[in-house]
């Protein structure tokens, strides 16, 4: 997990801290959703020595952590710290405390699963302590700057004479993962909302203005509006509408959709790394698919029940849009080997749980815990909201098996690919 970023020059590089943060950040989760004792075993001594690795480079005099050159996640445009000599060194990193902060966060639910809560206690606690430091990170504004130098420079301080930018990716991450509270989550978003220049075609980009701490001049593929400076990721617009769904943006969230299946419809689901969000990566191709590009269907479905994974089962919390007042998702979650089918009646708060047909206790107004070993093998769980009833039943789930269409079919139309690859 540790292996450095490829891209870029390669030869200052750092180790991959917030990759390993962000692997064990999706590992931990994986493994509370399996709840698999062997591969828990297996897995669970990596992910705490990957812990003990980001503590390395953890401060105690401000708890926060140290990265260099491309330490962050997303490729190399984060330069460390540029010391005067001409030379980089590492800084305090955002992106890594809250994608740390957020792993931890799971992997204290899977030290008490495997049953050691005697290493989730430790881990608790450095966990506290690496949420406090999140306060030397943090603008009067309420949203994250995305690094601070060891000598006191702050970088992404919108508006700023010097590194004045805005950093999406801490600042959506950390609503999207709960590392902030509701109130300032809200003010994050508002944040983000003030600056159109962030959402130029309805899907969030990496920053903005443009970068101006590169360890290379911001030209070709680093100049503004591309790959790392003012590129569009999937991976992030994928927790981008997460956070939407947790803060009620509906609208944002329907918007970023339209401009992602502006893409699927003509088969171009590459990463729309280019021109801001309006442009494929791989213009050339007459298909594009990378993995990246189903994380925002994926952050999008997700949302509208917000899946909080624990070491005793799952915490549902449903973000419906208004008007919606019947919904039935027909694609199952795991718990374990169980199989969940989510539903929905009415709208406002949660005033009734129905699992199988048979009412079930432990809710509150907003949210509904699913003690996994209390789960059938199949669970139709149905939400009753502002005290709508579960009537009428949520249909059976059944495959979508519509057949292939031919090939003479307008269906394989790709004449609006033209229309993407401009930008129009």
């Amino acid at each position: 997990i540790v292996y450095r970023q490829g891209d870029g020059r390669t030869d200052i590089h750092d180790w991959g801290m917030e990759f390993t943060a962000a692997g064990l950040l999706m590992q931990s989760e994986a493994l509370l959703i399996s709840r698999d004792a062997a591969a828990i075993d297996h897995y669970l001594p990596m992910l705490e020595r990957c812990a003990s690795f980001i503590e390395s480079r953890r401060d105690p005099e401000n708890d926060l952590f140290l990265a260099g050159p491309a330490g962050n996640l997303l490729a190399p445009s984060y330069a460390g710290w540029a010391k005067p000599d001409g030379t980089y060194d590492k800084a305090y990193l955002a992106g890594l405390s809250v994608t740390y902060i957020a792993a931890l966060d799971r992997l204290v639910e899977l030290e008490r699963l495997a049953g050691r809560s005697f290493v989730a206690d430790v881990l608790e606690k450095r966990r506290e302590s690496a949420r406090r430091g999140l306060s030397s990170l943090t603008t009067d504004e309420g949203y994250l700057i995305r690094s601070l130098d060891p000598d006191g420079t702050r970088h992404g301080v919108f508006g700023a004479e010097k590194h004045g930018y805005f950093e999406a990716s801490p600042n959506h991450d950390a609503i999207c993962f709960r590392v902030v509270d509701d109130a300032q989550a809200k003010r994050i978003y508002d944040k983000i909302a003030s600056i159109p220049g962030l959402r130029p075609h309805d899907v969030i980009i990496t920053n903005c203005p443009g970068l101006d701490d590169l360890y290379v001049e911001p030209t070709g593929l680093w100049s503004f509006g591309h790959w790392t400076n003012g590129g569009h990721w999937t991976t992030s617009e994928a927790r981008m509408m997460m956070a939407y769904y947790r803060l009620g943006q509906y609208e944002d969230a329907r918007r970023s959709m339209e401009h992602i299946l502006r893409f699927a419809r003509v088969f171009r689901m590459d990463n729309n790394l280019t021109d801001f969000g309006a442009r494929v990566y791989q213009p050339n191709q007459p298909i594009n698919c990378v993995y990246d590009t189903w994380g925002a269907p994926a952050g999008m479905i997700r949302g509208l029940y917000e899946y909080l994974y624990d070491a005793t089962g799952v915490t549902l919390v449903p973000h419906i849009p208004s008007g919606i007042t019947r919904l039935d998702q027909h694609l199952p979650i795991r718990v374990g080997d169980k199989r969940l089918y989510i539903s929905s009646r009415g709208q406002g708060d949660i005033t009734g749980v129905l699992v199988n047909g048979e009412p079930r206790e432990g809710f509150t107004a907003d949210s509904v815990h699913l003690a996994a070993d209390r789960l059938p093998a199949v669970a139709q769980v149905t939400l009753c909201l502002g005290g709508a009833s579960a009537d009428p039943a949520p249909a059976a789930p059944k495959l979508n098996k519509r057949p292939v269409p031919p090939s003479d079919d307008s269906f394989w139309n790709l004449s609006g690919s033209l229309a993407v690859t401009s930008g129009k």
